[in-house]
């Protein structure tokens, strides 16, 4: 009798302690960070949202940066964290109106881990501030506004915590074009052109401000209207001005008119015409042929070439067939690799098989990206986001029938300490 009192305490003692323990382990894990967590169910698989411009004249830099992006999840198996991985993807327009849209939508889904993209800036700067305050992370390969990060070494006024870049500042690209143009040239007169959004104007800015330093004078700072085509009245006023050289850091669709017309405005048919790399691709040389002869482009120089990335450049011909249509998809290469290894090191499976993925801490890896040895170099991040290392050629079109490949054998000028 006493044996059986003794077991049905035994019991009695044993069964709750059990009870709780497989509460224990079917209860979901708990997230301690302080801007949420991604939670993934076992084997569940891995969201990550991409806004790039896939429908606009900036579309050859969408479009390479998507493919530069499903190569990389091929080499991985489309396996993150013994997961498959897929990737949710918006169409920005190069607009920001479509930033905003792709962000929102990206940024309301609590399975997306973190979002790749921009291509412009003009999509970016709404977009990053959305993506912001509902904690989630975003690393472009593409854009460059210095507002985005920081100017002069204080916070830009489109920078928000999360957002991050491989691509460099055009802070650093508009010294880089003042140097040339001063330097290199000898350039005094200097009339820009911008479309007014935060890349074209912020480039037209940071130029000015080098070159005026340097001695040299703006004699002329006018914009265009995004889908403007008569180019005439500006051009005009550039011939008025007294200009030697004709600064135009926009895009394909404006700039390419630009070109075109210079040739109908008397006396400017000479002009010297500086672009930046947003008009280094194919589209916009096909579209100049000979009105483009002379013309010059502050461009990223590239990495030193190397086995990595060679071997890049024939699977990505291999699979699309044919090359990378811009000059920066090694910066989306380097982009998605450092989020994917973020991942890595943010995400705590349990043994259940679950996953949480802390918002915050996945921005604080991020941040403490040190020494990683990308396609572009050894990068390292900054408390604003920057991780891309200033490096520019200059290059100028002597032959439109050999296109961007033309323009790789053809660099004039090279720096890339720009605050010396």
């Amino acid at each position: 009798m006493i044996k059986k009192i003794g077991l049905i305490i035994f019991l009695l003692v044993l069964v709750p302690i059990i009870l709780f323990l497989k509460n224990q382990n079917t209860r979901p894990p708990e997230c301690h960070d302080q801007l949420g967590c991604v939670h993934l169910a076992p084997k569940e698989t891995i969201k990550i949202g991409v806004i790039q411009d896939l429908s606009s004249n900036a579309a050859s830099f969408g479009t390479d940066q998507v493919r530069i992006y499903e190569l990389v999840l091929a080499q991985r198996n489309n396996r993150l964290l013994n997961r498959p991985v897929d990737l949710i993807i918006e169409d920005s327009k190069c607009l920001p109106e479509y930033g905003v849209l792709a962000s929102r939508r990206l940024s309301s889904n609590p399975k997306i881990v973190a979002i790749l993209g921009t291509t412009c800036s003009a999509s970016a700067a709404k977009a990053s501030q959305i993506v912001s305050d509902a904690g989630y992370t975003m690393i472009s390969g593409t854009n460059s506004a210095a507002s985005l990060t920081s100017v002069g070494g204080k916070a830009g006024p489109d920078w928000y915590p999360g957002f991050f870049r491989t691509m460099i500042s055009n802070d650093s690209s508009g010294k880089a074009a003042a140097i040339f143009v001063s330097d290199k040239l000898g350039i005094e007169r200097v009339a820009a052109i911008h479309d007014g959004d935060i890349y074209t104007k912020g480039y037209v800015s940071n130029f000015s401000r080098k070159f005026k330093d340097l001695g040299g004078q703006m004699v002329l700072v006018s914009s265009v209207n995004k889908g403007e085509k008569n180019m005439i009245p500006v051009l005009q006023a550039v011939k008025n001005s007294g200009a030697q050289l004709l600064f135009i850091p926009i895009f394909q669709a404006e700039g390419h008119l630009i070109i075109k017309q210079i040739k109908k405005v008397p006396g400017l048919k000479g002009i010297k015409v500086l672009g930046g790399n947003a008009l280094v691709n194919d589209g916009f040389i096909n579209l100049i042929g000979n009105d483009g002869v002379g013309m010059y482009f502050v461009s990223i120089a590239p990495p030193k070439k190397t086995e990595r990335l060679d071997l890049l450049a024939k699977q990505f011909k291999d699979q699309y067939g044919e090359s990378p249509k811009s000059n920066l998809f090694d910066y989306g290469f380097d982009a998605i690799n450092i989020l994917l290894s973020a991942i890595e090191k943010t995400a705590v499976t349990y043994p259940s098989g679950e996953v949480l993925i802390g918002r915050k801490s996945l921005r604080d890896t991020l941040y403490n990206t040190r020494n990683y040895n990308g396609l572009t170099g050894i990068l390292n991040a900054d408390s604003f986001g920057d991780l891309g290392i200033p490096r520019f050629h200059v290059v100028q079109i002597t032959d439109p029938a050999l296109k961007t490949e033309g323009l790789k054998t053809n660099v004039v000028f090279s720096i890339q300490n720009v605050d010396q």
